[in-house]
């Protein structure tokens, strides 16, 4: 009887369709349903659902054949913790007030032609900010003092600038000038700035309504990159980087003289007598030549050079950061316990199972004969504005078997409705479409 009740609750209550033992929920189907914006939401719902349905379908049918997933757990698990690490110390924290989106609607209603001054000290920009308040000539300042390769030159000039261009306090500074104003100094990364404005000129802005969306989206991006490149930086010190330059040399001569026989994107042949060579020490050991091998799979990674020491250490940054580092910080907040982690695992295997029985079902389907062909060229004849066949060919034969795949994906999960008794939960369904309506 206990058993019996622990089943009972386990099982879903607010349940679209049931596909044998496993269900497609209201939590499932919701975020899409919610999400559309067409007007035909009934037909649009239906359609998620079915798409629901024939994956659940398919990972089924897989199983049942003895189909499993390819790649290893541990690694996708240390993926999906380091994601959801991501997301707890960076993604959770972002938040963008609304005076921060109308003040940059605001900066969009026109456009500033300016000048700067860049110095590294607090000290230098001040003796320069009082020179100019003494009535010197800021293109003559900018061409003496300015730190700015691409812009001393030129006496500090900008061009026309646009909200988004800027630093975003420097450049909440210089759309609130008015032409023939300079700014006090202001501090970025790149040292203390003076900035003039020189002109201004007005643009067409859409209404604040419309476009609050998109500007949230890239005040959210800009905060989102600053605070993943601050966590980084914190993560990589804590994970007390040493390299060791001398082995980083030697791999790196080695990799250009076997470069003429190594072809592009394969691992360079090195010696076994290497692999035990260390490259970096960390707080979680020690990485070797052999490691990275091992880790890139026979391939190597877009981005690396083997013959350039800069790029090597790049990659033993990453590979430090992201395998050993943020996988060990996500174990010590206990993520890979965590449900949504857990759960996407799952779902990353379904998607493969899915694929897996997807290609079987699919790769035996025959290409489509040639009178076929030619017979669908001459009744589309006008779509293809008179090319001859021949130019045409691939187009003709792709149409037809992207058609012949998608008549023997209905049939064969048609075919699996009946097998596992598909039911759909109509007064749940219809609960769900009237919270949007």
């Amino acid at each position: 009887m206990h058993y019996l009740l622990i089943i009972l609750l386990a099982l879903p209550t607010n349940w679209v369709a049931r596909i044998a033992n496993e269900y497609v929920t209201v939590d499932d189907l919701r975020p899409y349903v919610k999400s559309y914006s067409g007007t035909n939401v009934d037909s649009f719902a239906r359609a998620k659902l079915d798409d629901f349905i024939q994956r659940k379908l398919f990972v089924l049918a897989a199983k049942s054949i003895g189909l499993k997933p390819t790649g290893d757990p541990a690694r996708i698990l240390q993926r999906e913790t380091v994601r959801k690490l991501y997301q707890k110390v960076v993604r959770n924290r972002i938040h963008v007030p609304f005076w921060q989106i109308y003040s940059y609607w605001k900066r969009k209603h026109f456009e500033v032609k300016a000048r700067h001054i860049v110095v590294p000290t607090f000290h230098q920009a001040l003796r320069i900010y009082v020179e100019l308040i003494k009535g010197a000539n800021f293109d003559s300042l900018a061409k003496l003092y300015s730190k700015d390769p691409r812009t001393a030159r030129k006496g500090g000039d900008l061009g026309w600038l646009r909200a988004g261009s800027l630093d975003p306090k420097l450049e909440r500074i210089v759309f609130s000038l008015q032409p023939g104003q300079f700014s006090l100094p202001v501090r970025t990364k790149s040292g203390y700035h003076i900035v003039l404005v020189e002109d201004r000129h007005p643009l067409a802005v859409k209404p604040f309504a419309e476009e609050r969306k998109s500007i949230r989206n890239t005040l959210r991006y800009r905060l989102e990159r600053k605070l993943s490149q601050a966590y980084l930086k914190h993560i990589e010190h804590l994970s007390s980087i040493r390299y060791d330059n001398a082995n980083i040399k030697h791999i790196t001569r080695i990799a250009a003289g076997l470069k003429h026989r190594t072809p592009p994107g394969e691992l360079p042949d090195f010696p076994n007598t290497l692999r035990s060579l260390p490259l970096v020490y960390t707080m979680f050991g020690t990485v070797t030549l052999g490691t990275i091998l091992d880790h890139l799979e026979g391939r190597t990674p877009r981005g690396l050079s083997w013959d350039n020491p800069s790029s090597l250490k790049d990659y033993l940054k990453n590979y430090v950061l992201f395998e050993l580092a943020l996988p060990t910080e996500a174990r010590r907040w206990c993520l890979h316990k965590d449900p949504s982690v857990l759960k996407a695992v799952t779902r990353h295997q379904e998607r493969q199972l899915y694929n897996l029985y997807y290609l079987r079902i699919t790769q035996s389907i025959p290409t489509p004969p040639e009178d076929e062909a030619l017979s669908y060229y001459n009744e589309h004849k006008a779509e293809f504005k008179g090319k001859p066949f021949d130019q045409v060919r691939g187009i003709v034969y792709n149409r037809l078997r992207t058609k012949m795949v998608t008549t023997r994906i209905q049939q064969v999960t048609d075919s699996l409705r009946q097998v596992y008794k598909v039911e759909i939960n109509e007064p749940t369904l219809k609960s769900l479409l009237s919270e949007v309506k």
